[in-house]
């Protein structure tokens, strides 16, 4: 039996507020993790921090390029997957990384679907799933993604205060699987 249309719209609405606090979260973590990562790789935090660079770089090239032939290839709800969990393997990746090539390579395969699934794909199933009053659900999600942020704002400095690098960037990788997984 299909779910109530109020439902599917409730699914809709979580879905696109999980999605969207991924994004801060995984901001806010590779931030905290920035200076733990330098020490590890012995490296300056400077030099270190170019990871980011390259992810945000490919992150554009990767919105303009690939999201719509994703989305009308596989749809919206493989996408998710698809990115998620590809995210996920690449944040493993960045957890057992031993020179800054490494961390660059790995730095272009975070920027290939995370800004899809996290910028891109919230507004398209918003503005999709709801005729009336997207403005309102839009707003509604990117308030209600905030708590997530917020909420791991509080627990990665006690990770990475607790000198878990690689378990910081580990437990990242599980939460983006766990909320891309969890919305499909």
């Amino acid at each position: 039996m299909a779910a109530a249309p109020s439902r599917v719209f409730e699914r809709a609405a979580a879905a696109c507020a999980v999605l969207l606090s991924m994004a801060g979260v995984l901001v806010l973590g590779l931030g905290f993790l920035n200076a733990p990562m330098a020490d590890a790789l012995g490296e300056g935090r400077g030099v270190t921090l170019l990871y980011y660079t390259i992810y945000q770089g490919v992150g554009a090239l990767s919105l303009s390029l690939l999201a719509g032939p994703l989305v009308r290839r596989f749809g919206i709800a493989r996408t998710v997957l698809i990115g998620g969990l590809w995210t996920a393997a690449v944040l493993v990746g960045m957890s057992r990384v031993g020179a800054l090539p490494q961390l660059y390579l790995l730095a272009a395969g975070l920027g290939a679907f995370i800004p899809i699934v996290a910028n891109y794909l919230p507004p398209l199933i918003v503005t999709r799933s709801f005729r009336r009053r997207q403005g309102t659900v839009l707003g509604l999600v990117f308030g209600l993604s905030g708590v997530g942020g917020m909420l791991f704002g509080f627990l990665m400095p006690r990770v990475v205060g607790g000198g878990y690098c690689t378990g910081g960037v580990v437990a990242l990788a599980v939460s983006v699987a766990v909320v891309t997984v969890l919305p499909g």
